[in-house]
């Protein structure tokens, strides 16, 4: 939990690490307890791997932006 708890803090002073994440409002973070729940889930999917294969393929391909749309878990 303590990476969880590092992870809520400086999303709520990082407003770009903030949005990458897809929050828009640092003031509306989730609890440690549904990120530690969103994050198993995560793992379970494959996210991360999905996530870097995507933009390995954008960067090899040229492309400046990918499309990437995560569909978030239901908690």
């Amino acid at each position: 939990m303590q990476c969880t708890a590092a992870l809520k803090e400086r999303l709520s002073i990082d407003s770009k690490l903030c949005r990458i994440f897809g929050f828009l409002a640092r003031h509306k973070l989730p609890s440690e307890s549904t990120f530690s729940r969103a994050f198993a889930q995560f793992t379970i999917d494959d996210i991360a791997d999905k996530v870097h294969a995507t933009m390995v393929q954008a960067a090899l391909t040229g492309q400046t932006s990918v499309p990437l749309v995560v569909t978030a878990p239901r908690l």
